[in-house]
């Protein structure tokens, strides 16, 4: 049986609010795709979207999710179709927190979705961002061969120990 798409919903408002209620105020959204096997599993999620595999017949679908970075709690999350890079998606989640009076403080995402009209939709509403690069890209190495002393084991640049959700 299962639940349906408006409980599914209603579950996810229940938690949001109580959350708001109990004082959390704003989040964090991180932003990334998986093939996690989808294309085997006949996903009706799984899609050819962006790019991001460099592998023609694999497919993705898409995850966001809304963290409290103080606690690294999953606050909610969406998931949709292939891993295109979806402002559509960031603004669904914005009304979604903010009928609850929970703001986006910042985005985390994958080099992959750090695209014009996402980044754009970043600076339009004002929100911090890091952008995730590969070890191996040649921006990555740069910036860590420039300000490798000013960020090495400086606590005030360091994460928490504890891990946000997703990442």
């Amino acid at each position: 049986d299962g639940i349906t798409e408006n409980q599914h919903q209603q579950l996810r408002a229940g938690y949001v609010q109580r959350l708001a209620k109990a004082g959390l105020k704003k989040v964090w959204l991180s932003i990334d795709a998986s093939d996690h096997h989808l294309s085997q599993r006949q996903s009706f999620l799984s899609k050819h979207g962006f790019p991001r595999l460099h592998r023609e017949n694999e497919t993705e679908a898409g995850y966001l999710y809304a963290v409290d970075g103080d606690t690294g709690r999953c606050v909610s999350y969406g998931v949709y179709e292939g891993c295109v890079p979806d402002c559509q998606a960031l603004q669904r989640m914005k009304v979604f927190l903010g009928n609850a009076g929970i703001e986006i403080e910042g985005i985390i995402l994958d080099a992959g979705f750090a695209v014009e009209k996402v980044m754009k939709k970043i600076e339009e509403e004002h929100w911090k961002y890091l952008i995730l690069l590969p070890s191996d890209d040649p921006l990555f190495r740069q910036m860590v061969e420039k300000h490798k002393h000013t960020i090495r084991w400086k606590s005030r640049y360091a994460l928490k120990e504890e891990a946000l959700f997703g990442i």
